[in-house]
């Protein structure tokens, strides 16, 4: 029987870095945009979907509140919250992260599996996503997560307000090793859906997300 690769990852570290939204050495995830006029003038909605297929199933994720025991570490403990969610690492720059520092969450994407999210991105220029990580565990010794292939470039352009990147699906097998990924064109659906929740203020410009890797697994 295969065994996912696994790595070390002490729990105060991983809850600072991963976890907690409200330590004061982490960056806050990309705003969602609930209106338009929550969008400001430097900002474009970013729109899209994660799948995972299958999904994950209830026993899969373990995710309980757990509490640092000494060592200075100062964490909400908000585990829960990252049920059926995938966080996006992104950044101006296409890097590989293998080992992510607690800067590397600063301008994350937090996205419900399998529903549309509306993120808030600066309109400077390109946005790639540099990493895709879920928690599914999480132990007083450390913390489990599957690790899927990233490496996309999202293509913002100076001045955009909203573009759709498509909806990326992995076909997955048990030990989360991707099998297939699809990058699905829902452009019709998700303009309509887009129009609806925020009127005919922006222009929802087709914007396929482009790139990927193919490495994927579980680390603990």
């Amino acid at each position: 029987m295969r065994t996912p690769a696994l790595s070390s990852l002490p729990l105060c570290i991983a809850l600072t870095a991963v976890l907690s939204l409200q330590a004061c050495c982490m960056g806050p995830a990309l705003p969602l945009a609930t209106s338009a006029d929550d969008v400001q003038a430097d900002e474009a909605i970013v729109v899209g979907k994660i799948v995972i297929s299958p999904p994950i199933d209830e026993t899969e994720q373990t995710l309980s509140t757990a509490r640092s025991s000494g060592g200075g570490c100062i964490v909400n403990p908000s585990a829960k919250q990252y049920k059926n969610t995938i966080v996006l690492l992104t950044d101006k720059k296409l890097r590989r992260i293998a080992d992510p520092e607690i800067s590397d969450y600063s301008g994350r994407i937090e996205a419900p599996l399998g529903e549309t999210f509306y993120a808030r991105a600066p309109n400077s220029g390109p946005l790639y996503v540099n990493r895709s990580e879920i928690m599914m565990a999480l132990y007083r010794s450390g913390m489990e997560k599957a690790v899927l292939p990233s490496g996309y470039k999202i293509d913002i352009r100076r001045g955009d307000k909203a573009v759709y990147i498509g909806t990326i699906k992995y076909h997955r097998d048990e030990f989360f090793e991707v099998q297939k990924i699809d990058i699905i064109d829902e452009y019709e659906k998700e303009s309509a859906a887009f129009r609806k929740k925020f009127g005919k203020k922006f222009t929802l410009r087709k914007a396929i997300i482009t790139g990927g890797e193919k490495s994927s697994g579980r680390q603990q």
